[in-house]
């Protein structure tokens, strides 16, 4: 009979893959065995415990079994090529679920690859501060206002007791905004909108052996499994992560301010302290209007906001939260 292969434990595995499947062949004449089955003359007992034939098993903790009970009568341990892992890793067989899980095999399916995306919402400027700095003035002989003139001071929208000539004509331009804040609404995600792709396990029941792993059914192929998202060894570099169900989750969205422009009216009064008990003239931002020489002695400026923009940055890439997450880990 055929020379039985004794199974290293799961965890000595080298992390490199084995190729083909085939009984171990020895010479020499064969003779009987006082227990039952012969063994080689000369060449002493080469036999073990059924127990040392079985494939190891996924514990479910990320470990093996290596006390999973006698195979079946049929069990042919041959030298198959398994995927390295290491001794925190199990062994399954792995793929879409077209293919039932062959006899022996417990079946779980399970998804992979959530796709989806999150969403921004609209977004809105605050804190634009319109009454520092200066405020350019211009003035003519007529309704052009084209010559520039001294500049006014916004003085932080309060009275500002100051001189000043003014011409036939003038009008005042406004401040540079300063400050402002962008505000965009809180993320989205549409859990519903997302695909998975469905995937199959087959764990091997206890008694299942190594050959098992060998010829899988279509669409099936022998990985190391590890519960938790886990890195995957070099013999084994192609990375699945699987799970029952997922969360997806997205983070605060990102915003910029475009656009701020200020407006307001410089009022320009006859007396100091801003008196309304002479005489005054009001000029708002980019109009030109007759004052007739007027001769200032305080001023005010009243800024306000006149508008502004903001840009929304691309939506951020959700974080998947996963329920039972498994790291399975394939040759190829």
């Amino acid at each position: 009979m055929a020379r039985r292969a004794r199974l290293l434990p799961f965890g000595l595995l080298a992390l490199t893959i084995y190729v083909g499947c085939g009984l171990s062949n020895m010479s020499g004449e064969l003779v009987a065995d006082p227990e039952g089955g012969d063994v080689p003359k000369g060449g002493g007992d080469d036999r073990h415990s059924a127990n040392q034939d079985a494939a190891p098993t996924f514990d479910g903790g990320g470990g093996v079994d290596e006390d999973a009970g006698p195979p079946p009568p049929t069990c042919q341990t041959d030298a198959c090529a398994l995927p390295a892992g290491g001794t925190d890793f199990g062994v399954v067989l792995y793929g879409d679920r077209s293919t039932a899980c062959p006899t022996g095999f417990d079946a779980t399916d399970l998804i992979e690859k959530p796709t989806g995306a999150c969403a921004c919402g609209g977004c809105s400027v605050t804190g634009v501060n319109c009454n520092t700095g200066t405020i350019p003035t211009n003035y003519s002989s007529n309704n052009g206002c084209g010559t520039n003139g001294a500049p006014a001071q916004a003085n932080n929208g309060n009275c500002l007791n100051d001189q000043g000539l003014w011409g036939e004509w003038a009008s005042v331009e406004p401040p540079a905004a300063v400050g402002g804040t962008c505000n965009v609404q809180p993320s989205t995600v549409n859990k519903a909108a997302f695909t998975t792709t469905p995937v199959r396990i087959c764990t091997p029941q206890s008694g299942i052996c190594a050959a098992e792993f060998c010829a899988p059914p279509p669409s099936l192929q022998a990985c190391s499994i590890h519960n938790g998202d886990v890195s995957c060894p070099a013999g084994a570099p192609n990375k699945h992560l699987l799970g029952s169900d997922f969360t997806p989750s997205c983070a605060a969205c990102g915003c910029s301010v475009t656009k701020k422009l200020c407006g307001g009216t410089l009022v320009i009064y006859s007396q100091s302290n801003c008196s309304n008990s002479g005489s005054q003239r009001s000029l708002t931002v980019n109009t030109c209007v007759q004052t007739n020489g007027f001769y200032q002695y305080s001023s005010k400026w009243t800024g306000i906001v006149a508008e502004t923009q903001c840009a929304t940055a691309a939506p951020p890439t959700p974080t998947i939260t996963w329920t039972g997450a498994k790291t399975v880990c394939c040759p190829n």
